[in-house]
C-alpha cells in the first residue's frame, strides 16, 4: 500500500499531498537593500515553509533612496499585484510612503 493511500485511509496529510501557497511580495518601497546571496536565502526560507513566491520588483532603483518609482509606477506595480489574483497572501516588503 502506498503512503498516499494510507494518508487518504487515515485522514492524515502527507508531504507529498500539500501543495505550495502562493505567495506574492511587493516592494513598494524598492528593492531590498540586503545582497544578492541574504535575498536568496531569505526565499527558500520561505519555499521550504511551503510558499510559491512571485515578487513584484521595481524595474530601476530608486532615484531619492526611499522609494520605487514615482507614484505612479508604485501604483502600478501594487495594481499588477492585485490584480494577478493568484495569491491568498500579497505582503508589501520594506513598506511604502
Amino acid at each position: 500500500m502506498s503512503s498516499k493511500e494510507t494518508s487518504s485511509q487515515n485522514g492524515a496529510i502527507g508531504a507529498h499531498d500539500i501543495q505550495p501557497m502562493p505567495l506574492g511580495i511587493v516592494f513598494p518601497s524598492g528593492r531590498l537593500r540586503i545582497s544578492d546571496s541574504e535575498h536568496l536565502e531569505r526565499q527558500k526560507i520561505l519555499s521550504d515553509n511551503g510558499f510559491k513566491i512571485r515578487s513584484f520588483e521595481p524595474e530601476n532603483p530608486s532615484f531619492d533612496g526611499y522609494s520605487a518609482g514615482t507614484d505612479l509606477e508604485r501604483a502600478i506595480l501594487l495594481s499588477q499585484a492585485l490584480t494577478t489574483r493568484s495569491f491568498p497572501v500579497l505582503w508589501a516588503a520594506r513598506g511604502g510612503y
